[in-house]
C-alpha cells in the first residue's frame, strides 16, 4: 500500500461480512492525516501491535507545523511590499505577469486536494452522528495507555479526547495549506524573472509537502504503521430506531446523546421503506451532505482568492502588503473596536500575524512614511478586500469574473451537486439493496447459529445416551 493510495473505507474484518460499510474517502500519507486514522484505530506500533492514541500523533504534528509556519514566515519577510508587481508600459513585465498567473493557477490546482481533504475531514469529525455510527477503539484497547494510567485518557473520556486531537491536527493542516495558497500569490508576484517564478513555486510546494516527509520519519523512528487492510467500520447492532432516534443502548454509550438526537431530529427525512433517517447519517445521505458542504466551502475559498488576485492586478501591489497593513492597524489601534473588528477581520489578522515576521515587517511600516501613508493615510491604497471592492472589481473585470465562476461551478460544485440531487434515487436504491443484503446476511448468520445450536444439543444428548449405556453395561 503506497502513501498515495486512496483508502477504500469498508469493513475492517473480512470474516464479518454482515458488518455495515462506512464510505469515507481518506488518502494515506502525511502526519496530519495519521491523527484521523489513529482516531479510528488505524495506527499501530510495530513492536506490540497496539493502537496509538491520536493525542500522541497530534503532539507529533506540532514540530512540522512550526517548521512550515516558520518557513512561510521567512519567505514572506523578504517580499518587496513597497514595489509594484508589474509595469503596464513594459512589454517584458506584462509578458512575465502572464507566467506568474499561470504559476499561481498551477499551485492552486496542486494544493486543491490538500485543502479539500482538510475541510472534508474536519466536517466529518464535527458531524455529531459520526461518533455514534463509526467504531473507535476504547481506552482499554490502547493497552499501553491503560497500563500507564495516563491522566489524559481518564480526564478526557470517550469521544472528547479523540475529537480534540482531530480538530487540532486537521485545523493545523487547513491553516498551513490556506497560508500556502494565500501567500503563494504574493511570493510568485514578487519574482523578477521566469527562473525566480519557477523556484518560488517549488519552494512553496516543498513547504506544503513537509508533513508527508515527517510521517515517514515518524513511522521509521518510532516503528509506526497503518493497520494492514484497515477499514473504517460501523458500530455493530442498531444505532437508530424507526423514528430516527438513538436506541437505548447507544444512548448509554454516547458522550452527548441529547446533542445527537437534536441534530438528528432537525435533519431527519423519511426513506422509501418508511423509516426515518438523518441526512447526516453515514450511508443515508451523510456522505453526500458532507461532500456537498466541502465543495461549497472550497468554491468560497477559491472565489475569495480569485478576487484577491484581481485586486492585486488592479492596484499592482502584493496581497501580503495588505496583510501587513492589517497587522499594523491591529497593533496601533487605528480604528475603534466596533468599527473594524468583525470576526472575519479578526481571523484574517490572526492568520496574517501567524504567517509573517511580525516585528520586522511592522517596524518597516513604522519607519517608511510612504508605506504608512498607503496603509492609514487619507488616500490609502492598501485597503483590505471587502464587499464594496469585490463589486467594483466584478463590474470592471466582468469578462474575467463570469468565466471563472462558470469554470469553478462546473469543476467544483456541479459534479457533487448532480451526484447529491439528481443521482440520489440510484444511490438510495443501492443503499436499500445494501441494507437488504446486510439483513439477509444477518438472518443467514442467525439461522446458522440456530442450526449449530441444534447440532450441539443433539451431540450433547447423544453423549449423555452413550454415557448411560456405558453405565448400564458396567
Amino acid at each position: 500500500m503506497t502513501d498515495e493510495e486512496p483508502l477504500i473505507v469498508e469493513n475492517r474484518s473480512t470474516t464479518e461480512a454482515h458488518t455495515d460499510v462506512a464510505h469515507v474517502d481518506v488518502s494515506i500519507g502525511g502526519s496530519y492525516t495519521s491523527v484521523l486514522m489513529a482516531i479510528f484505530g488505524g495506527i499501530e506500533g510495530s513492536v506490540r501491535g497496539e493502537c496509538i492514541h491520536p493525542l500522541v500523533m497530534m503532539i507529533c504534528c506540532i514540530p512540522v507545523f512550526s517548521v512550515q509556519v516558520t518557513a512561510m514566515c521567512f519567505l514572506r519577510r523578504d517580499l518587496a511590499i513597497d514595489r509594484e508587481t508589474f509595469h503596464p508600459d513594459d512589454k517584458s513585465s506584462v509578458s512575465l505577469l502572464r507566467l506568474k498567473w499561470i504559476m499561481v493557477v498551477v499551485l492552486f490546482v496542486m494544493h486543491y486536494k490538500n485543502i479539500r481533504d482538510a475541510v472534508s475531514h474536519l466536517i466529518l469529525l464535527m458531524n455529531p452522528l459520526t461518533w455514534v455510527e463509526l467504531k473507535q477503539p476504547t481506552s482499554s484497547e490502547w493497552r499501553w495507555a491503560s497500563k500507564a494510567k495516563c491522566w489524559w485518557v481518564s480526564w478526557l473520556p470517550g469521544s472528547f479526547s479523540l475529537l480534540f486531537s482531530g480538530i487540532v491536527a486537521l485545523g493545523m493542516k487547513y491553516i498551513i495549506n490556506y497560508i500556502v495558497c494565500a501567500d503563494s500569490v504574493s511570493i510568485i508576484l514578487s519574482a523578477s524573472s521566469a527562473q525566480d517564478i519557477i523556484f518560488n513555486g517549488l519552494a512553496v510546494s516543498f513547504v506544503s509537502d513537509l508533513s508527508e516527509a515527517w510521517w515517514k520519519v515518524l513511522s521509521h523512528v518510532f516503528l509506526l504503521h497503518y493497520v494492514p487492510g484497515f477499514r473504517f467500520e460501523r458500530l455493530p447492532g442498531d444505532v437508530w430506531d424507526h423514528q430516527g432516534k438513538l436506541t437505548d443502548e447507544r444512548k448509554e454509550n454516547a458522550s452527548l446523546p441529547w446533542l445527537v438526537n437534536l441534530v438528528s431530529r432537525c435533519t431527519t427525512r423519511e426513506t422509501k421503506g418508511g423509516m426515518k433517517r438523518s441526512i447526516l447519517s453515514l450511508g443515508h445521505g451523510g456522505n453526500r451532505s458532507m461532500d456537498l458542504l466541502t465543495h461549497l466551502i472550497l468554491a468560497c475559498i477559491y472565489g475569495r482568492q480569485f478576487f484577491v488576485i484581481l485586486h492585486a492586478h488592479e492596484t499592482r501591489r502584493l496581497p501580503a502588503a495588505r496583510d501587513l497593513c492589517s497587522e499594523y492597524q491591529v497593533l496601533q489601534e487605528i480604528h475603534e473596536f466596533e468599527h473594524w473588528m468583525t470576526w472575519w477581520d479578526w481571523f484574517h489578522a490572526q492568520l496574517a500575524m501567524l504567517s509573517t515576521g511580525l516585528a520586522l515587517q511592522v517596524e518597516r511600516i513604522r519607519q517608511d512614511d510612504t508605506l504608512r501613508e498607503d496603509c492609514i493615510g487619507e488616500h490609502a491604497t492598501l485597503e483590505r478586500l471587502n464587499w464594496t471592492i469585490v463589486l467594483e472589481l466584478s463590474k470592471k473585470y466582468l469578462e474575467w469574473v463570469v468565466p471563472f465562476f462558470v469554470i469553478c461551478f462546473f469543476l467544483i460544485v456541479f459534479p457533487v451537486t448532480y451526484r447529491c440531487f439528481f443521482g440520489v434515487d440510484k444511490i438510495r436504491n443501492l443503499e436499500e439493496e445494501r441494507d437488504n443484503h446486510i439483513q439477509r446476511l444477518n438472518r443467514d448468520v442467525e439461522d446458522m447459529e440456530d442450526r449449530m445450536q441444534q447440532q450441539q444439543d443433539k451431540i450433547e444428548k447423544r453423549l449423555e445416551e452413550l454415557k448411560e449405556e456405558g453405565a448400564k453395561r458396567e
